[in-house]
This record gives structure tokens, C-alpha cells and sequence, in this order.
């Protein structure tokens, strides 16, 4: 069976399949993978978890990009320090809802 699949594999036919299977997939990605959006200084996004780490970086890099950004902090000193880091158009919020008591 291994065998039987090599001979078709390795045969015309089968580097024509490939090929077209190949062609397929990298047509629809390019499609659906665009990853660009238009209007970015119409957008806004919500980004939480922006004391530090990923939400931190996040939200600074789409202030950057000119995104409007809406950052919830879990600590006062968190939302000071990216309120010193960002522009006008990001606004900070403390959220307490996820603090263990």
C-alpha cells in the first residue's frame, strides 16, 4: 500500500495534484489572512490585563498604531504607569473585579 502511494506521489499525476492543492490552500490564506484593517482612527479596542505583561505591551503598541485604546488595569500604579507611556487617545481604567480577597 506504502509502495502504491509512492508511485502515484512521485508520478505526473500526482505532482499535478500537489500542485494544485499547493495553489489552493496559498490562494485562500492569502484571502482570508489579509490581517489589514482600514480606518484605524475610527477603531477601538478593548485590552485588559495592562499592568504588565502581553495586555501592557498590547495596548502600547496599538496606541502606537493609532488605535483608540480602552486599557483596564487591576492596579492603581499599573494605570499610572501606562497612562505616563500613551498618548491622549488611551483611556485607563482600574477595574477591582478579578482581585482575590
Amino acid at each position: 500500500m506504502f509502495v502504491d502511494l509512492l508511485s502515484v506521489v512521485f508520478s505526473f499525476q500526482g505532482a499535478l495534484l500537489l500542485t494544485v492543492i499547493v495553489l489552493t490552500l496559498y490562494i485562500t490564506f492569502s484571502f482570508l489572512c489579509d490581517g489589514r484593517v482600514s480606518d484605524l482612527e475610527k477603531k477601538a479596542v478593548l485590552v485588559t490585563g495592562c499592568d504588565s505583561g502581553f495586555g501592557y505591551e498590547l495596548a502600547k503598541r496599538l496606541d502606537a498604531q493609532g488605535l483608540r485604546v480602552f486599557a483596564a488595569c487591576l492596579t492603581s500604579e499599573g494605570e499610572a504607569k501606562l497612562t505616563s507611556e500613551c498618548s491622549r487617545e488611551t483611556e485607563n481604567t482600574q477595574t477591582g473585579c478579578c482581585r482575590v480577597q
